[in-house]
Order: structure tokens, then C-alpha cells, then sequence
């Protein structure tokens, strides 16, 4: 169901995107934060896809951008490179109410989150449809989504990329269009 660095690459215009060093997981991670406990969640996989799950598949696509050169004294000197990353994760539950609990669930921490104005979780939270949740940041840099199709319950992450909300939609529509159950 993942989507291929191939396809990322495609989707994303960018053919320097790798696999990330650590970027494969068959379990959803904990990752430490210093951020306020609603937040964690919208970067946490533990927090995200709770337990239940029979199935977990996480894997993120990396490529470095310089950045645009500096003149200073007559001297050229590079930009400072920045990181173009693509996450997906995706949980199978043994029932569709167990993924749409997840999702149902993780709704209002998101909201809750995004109540607290707290840099680099300063996003709105919408859902366009009852399966959808998204997450937009005032930058259009960052995308967040996540998704329920059956007994699947997705997310995926785009950043660094001028059109990441596009990006983001792409992964997510080319995933559930991979889910037949």
C-alpha cells in the first residue's frame, strides 16, 4: 500500500528523494518532545495509532535542497541546505470501527493541539470529509493528512516542498486508491 520512492519521486517532481536512513518501521515509534501533550500527537506514531493495530508500515523518503547563495563582501557563499521529507504511515486494524475509532480519537488532541498557537503546531485542523482529517500550516511548506479507508488508517506528512499540500493529497489518494477491502 505504501507508495513507492519511485512513485514519490514522481508525484513529488523530485528525483533526488531516498530512502531515509531510519526510515522504515513495522511498529509505530515514540518520539520524545518537548511539546505540550496535545501536540505530541500530531508527531508521535504510539500517540497516533494508539494500539489495536494488527499491521503498521512506516517509511520516509529524504532529499537536501541547497538553498539560495548569499553574497557577502563580494564573496559568494552557499545557502544553507534545507530538508525535503516525505513520511507515510499507514495502520490495518481487524475492523473498519477500530480504524475510524483511531482517527476519531486522535480528532480532538489534534484540536486541542491547534487551540494552543504553539510553534511548529500552529495548523488548523479540517475535515473535508467524516474519513478525512487535515492538518494546514500557515506555511505551505508543511501538509498533514490523515485518512481512514475500511480497516486502514493512514497519515502522511510532506515538508520542505513549495506545493507540500498538493503532494500530501497525491500520497494520500494514491494510497487509498491501493486499498481494496
Amino acid at each position: 500500500m505504501l507508495v513507492s520512492v519511485e512513485d514519490a519521486r514522481r508525484i513529488a517532481n523530485d528525483y533526488g528523494l531516498q530512502q531515509a536512513a531510519q526510515g522504515v518501521s513495522q511498529r509505530p515509534k515514540h518520539f520524545d518532545s518537548d511539546a505540550p501533550p496535545p501536540c505530541q500527537a500530531a508527531n508521535d506514531q504510539e500517540a497516533t495509532f494508539g494500539a489495536g493495530w494488527q499491521q503498521f508500515r512506516s517509511t520516509a523518503y529524504t532529499a537536501d535542497m541547497p538553498g539560495p547563495s548569499v553574497v557577502v563582501g563580494g564573496r559568494q557563499y552557499p545557502g544553507a541546505t534545507k530538508m525535503l521529507d516525505v513520511i507515510q504511515n499507514i495502520s490495518i486494524y481487524p475492523q473498519s470501527a477500530a480504524a475510524r475509532a483511531a482517527l476519531e480519537r486522535l480528532v480532538p488532541t489534534l484540536k486541542a493541539c491547534s487551540e494552543l498557537h504553539v510553534r511548529y503546531y500552529d495548523y488548523t485542523v479540517t475535515m473535508p470529509d467524516p474519513s478525512t482529517v487535515v492538518l494546514t500550516y500557515p506555511d505551505s511548506e508543511t501538509s498533514s493528512m490523515y485518512r481512514v479507508k475500511s480497516a486502514v488508517f493512514m497519515q502522511v506528512s510532506v515538508l520542505g516542498f513549495r506545493n507540500s499540500e498538493e503532494i500530501t493529497q497525491t500520497m494520500i489518494q494514491t494510497i487509498t486508491g491501493r486499498i481494496t477491502r
